[in-house]
């Protein structure tokens, strides 16, 4: 009973197989989510067992360079700059210091005596 059963699987399978309809089809979106809708769609519409989709994305050729114009120079007026330097002003001198000496006059006071005679001073 075992091997009717077993054969009888085989048997199905084989033959389930062999008139399962096939259906390819290709698709620009490669995204996951669109490849199962794309599948999804496939089986249902056409009933296919077996289906196959393949990617059929190119890369969008990239647009020729184009060359950058060259930057407009300006030119600029020539500036002048002239820096003058001074050295600081001297520290003013301290006012001389003006000393006055006043004449000292001295008077010698000579007393004459009325006793002198001139043999004695010697006149």
């Amino acid at each position: 009973m075992k091997r009717i059963i077993l054969f009888s699987c085989l048997f199905g399978l084989i033959t389930n197989a062999a008139f399962a309809t096939y259906y390819s089809t290709t698709t620009n979106n490669c995204g996951d989510a669109n490849m199962l809708s794309t599948l999804d769609s496939a089986v249902a519409q056409h009933r296919a067992v077996i289906t196959e989709i393949t990617c059929d994305y190119t890369v969008p050729a990239k647009p020729a360079p184009t060359a950058k114009p060259a930057p407009h120079k300006k030119m600029a007026a020539k500036k002048y700059v002239h820096h003058e330097h001074r050295a600081p002003k001297p520290a003013p001198k301290p006012a001389p210091v003006v000393v006055e000496y006043k004449p000292v006059i001295t008077v010698v006071q000579i007393t004459t005596t009325e006793s002198c005679t001139c043999f004695d001073c010697g006149c």
